[in-house]
């Protein structure tokens, strides 16, 4: 948001978002980040998007395999979103410590995720320094017994409250 517009700065920084883990896996290599640019973007047909910096570690593995998972944080991962939303998380450990592999296809799911979706990428949209992925919802699982995590920007991360 370096150039712009006073204004317009103010008004973007009132968009609240669900706060996410983007993971991948490719050819071995596991890698996540936290993201808030994602979305629901059919009902019909259960189709999300994530916005990705092409800059990303994680960016090559989605393009390469074609297949990211949405892992949707709780309220109680603010620790979590903190780790994964450093530029250069630590990965060293990433398997073991965070993630598991779920539903026979080595997708890296977080460890008690609120819930996740596994994403088949059906459309890509190169937008700036981004890249938009569109994913279909191969699978999915919920802990419902939890509120989610958001994030405001002026707030940073906090909880729906009713």
């Amino acid at each position: 948001m370096k150039n712009i517009e006073p204004k317009l700065k103010d008004a973007l920084r009132l968009v609240a978002n669900g706060v996410f883990v983007v993971s991948a896996e490719h050819q071995g290599q596991v890698r996540g980040f936290t993201a808030t640019w994602v979305s629901q973007v059919s009902y019909e047909h259960p189709l999300v998007m994530v916005s990705v910096s092409k800059d990303h570690d994680t960016y090559p593995l989605i393009t390469g395999s074609r297949r990211f998972v949405v892992n949707i944080l709780g309220a109680r991962q603010r620790e979590i979103a903190t780790h994964f939303g450093r530029k250069k998380a630590d990965m060293s450990t990433v398997d073991s410590s965070y993630f598991r592999e779920e539903g026979g296809r080595r997708m890296p799911v977080l460890r008690d995720a609120l819930a996740y979706l596994i994403c088949d990428v059906v459309s890509v949209l190169e937008v700036e320094d981004h890249t938009i992925f569109v994913g279909k919802a191969a699978d999915a699982a919920v802990q419902p017994d939890e509120s989610p995590l958001l994030y405001w920007p002026r707030k940073g991360y906090v909880t729906a409250v009713e």
